[in-house]
């Protein structure tokens, strides 16, 4: 996995910012890796309906993949 999330997050601090985390777990598998999350916003607020968050499967900064970092042991 690369380290450009550390990287942007150090710059970002200066700026009293960083960037969203989320992990997701596939419930058929078990597997779960992190991710950071791109938000988007609402055009039309007057539309009640919750906007959707974008989840790369590639570092947006580097471009390597993401990589499954963990599988649930029952």
């Amino acid at each position: 996995m690369c380290d450009c999330k550390n990287a942007v997050n150090k710059g970002l601090a200066e700026k009293n910012a960083h960037l969203e985390e989320i992990s997701l777990m596939n419930m058929a598998t078990g597997r779960v890796r992190q991710s950071i999350v791109i938000k988007t916003e609402r055009v039309d607020r007057s539309i009640k309906r919750w906007t959707k968050a974008v989840v790369p499967t590639y570092c947006p900064f580097c471009g390597k993949k993401y990589v499954i970092e963990a599988e649930r042991h029952d």
